[in-house]
């Protein structure tokens, strides 16, 4: 129930309304020179600004289509082409925009607007917003799929992310652990073994109790 009643968005006065629980978790850590990081789901200029008056600086992606952004504001970062980047500041909020191989925004309620030129991979050299960057090294990248390919890169040393192809088949996790069909069109990299990525981590976890 808890779980089910977390993720949603349709009633604000709720104690399950994802800028409540933030507020409801950080009580106590007002005003300690605490910064957090959060994903766009729970993310809002409300609880950005909520958060600089308890004295809590933060940081995090925010969706396109969230209340309170600027006024034509998919409009407007359409417009940026890819490696381009652009600063929106409205009283104590910063949105940075930034277009790699997908646009990213985040918004914070504390940092400045600069920007910083870095190697990615051998040879490309790429310039990012220095909040961006900051984001993708304390979240340890920029969304869920990040996050899990560190997670298990870190986990199974030496073992390969899970890819996706055009066939479909049946989880082998899904199969044998939880007794259901689910199909998925990724696989294991390294077994080629079909997996979804949230059985991925299970799987290689359990893989002698199968």
């Amino acid at each position: 129930m808890f779980i089910d009643s977390l993720f949603t968005r349709k009633n604000e006065s709720s104690e399950f309304f994802p800028e409540n629980v933030c507020l409801r978790l950080l009580q106590g850590l007002e005003n300690q020179n605490f910064h957090l990081y959060i994903y766009n789901w729970y993310n809002s200029i409300p609880l950005l600004l909520k958060l600089k008056e308890f004295g809590i600086e933060c940081t995090g992606t925010i969706k396109q289509n969230r209340k309170y952004l600027p006024k034509d504001f998919k409009k407007i970062i359409a417009g940026i082409n890819q490696s381009e980047y652009l600063f929106i500041r409205a009283d104590q909020i910063l949105l940075s925009c930034w277009h790699d191989k997908r646009m990213v925004v985040c918004a914070v309620n504390s940092g400045r607007s600069a920007i910083i030129t870095k190697k990615r991979g051998k040879d490309e050299i790429i310039t990012i917003p220095e909040i961006i960057e900051h984001y993708r090294q304390f979240m340890i990248g920029i969304d869920m799929f990040d996050q899990n390919k560190t997670v298990i890169n870190q986990a199974i040393s030496g073992m390969d992310w899970i890819i996706k192809i055009e066939n479909t088949k049946e989880c082998i996790f899904c199969y044998y652990k939880k007794g259901k069909k689910s199909r998925t069109p990724y696989i294991c990299s390294e077994s080629k073994i079909h997996l979804h990525p949230n059985c991925f981590y299970s799987y290689h976890n359990n893989i002698k109790k199968l």
